[in-house]
């Protein structure tokens, strides 16, 4: 079971960023460690408007730390996606956590505050 909630951690991730790219019905979205580091990801959400109003992104400090240069992009990807939502979004709708470790370190608590932050942000 706990194979099944790491994979969903990451993939949903990476699910919630390309759905708001796909429907207009997220008013915000929670992408904790989010599978970033595909090879096309910077050319989808560049051609995709992000109908969400908010965008929560995190990365554990060390989930780029890796020999996979694949898995590597995550960060920089992760960094892109932040900048280009401060520029498409607004940089008061959307934040980027760095959390302490690498990418299966507390993933339940990681998951609460970004939809804490979401909660908070729509209720403003």
């Amino acid at each position: 079971m706990r194979t099944t909630n790491r994979k969903c951690y990451s993939l949903t991730g990476l699910f919630a960023c390309w759905a708001v790219c796909k429907a207009e019905c997220f008013d915000a979205v929670a992408a904790a460690s989010p599978s970033l580091w595909i090879v096309a990801w910077k050319g989808f959400s560049d051609a995709h408007e992000v109908y969400a109003r908010y965008v929560y992104l995190s990365l554990g400090d060390r989930e780029e730390i890796t020999k996979n240069k694949a898995i590597a992009q995550v960060g920089t990807n992760v960094r892109w996606e932040y900048d280009h939502l401060q520029r498409t979004i607004g940089s008061d709708h959307c934040t980027l956590v760095w959390e302490k470790g690498g990418h299966f370190v507390t993933s339940h608590l990681r998951l609460a505050r970004a939809f804490g932050w979401c909660v908070n942000s729509l209720t403003k």
